[in-house]
């Protein structure tokens, strides 16, 4: 199941104009289409026009609650498969990270490059091995 990143869309959602900006940048590099979201608002419609592969969104949204977003992307995927990264500033607890299950948890300052592998990495496994990785860690789905 590897296909090339260009196949792949990418919702990123950050309210930080500069780094939306430099991180829509490297992951256009990989060669992914970036839909750019700088509120909740924005990102639910491009949700509800837009299919994409893959949610990149902050939690440190002010005024927006993120986990009903990633909950929006992947009832829209049907499967409770669709993949997430979540980048944050703050430490979250256990329930939040339980019931949201975001697929990876980057800490801001991040290396972008660390966000590069992740995404390019969650774009290419195979479903079988997310649910078995899922399984292993008891992360319910």
């Amino acid at each position: 199941m590897d296909q090339q990143l260009d196949a792949y869309t990418v919702v990123l959602v950050e309210s930080e104009r500069s780094l939306r900006r430099v991180l829509s940048v490297s992951l256009n590099e990989l060669g992914l289409r970036v839909l750019e979201a700088q509120d909740m608002e924005c990102a639910r419609d491009l949700l509800k026009t837009e299919r994409p592969d893959l949610l990149i969104t902050e939690i440190d949204f002010p005024f927006g609650r993120n986990g009903e977003l990633i909950e929006q992307f992947r009832n829209q995927k049907g499967d409770d498969r669709g993949p997430v990264v979540v980048t944050t500033t703050q430490r979250f607890g256990d329930a939040w990270r339980h019931r949201y299950q975001p697929d990876v948890t980057l800490y801001k300052p991040f290396d972008i490059r660390l966000l590069c592998k992740s995404v390019s990495k969650l774009l290419n496994q195979d479903h079988d091995e997310v649910a078995r990785y899922r399984t292993e860690k008891g992360i319910r789905k």
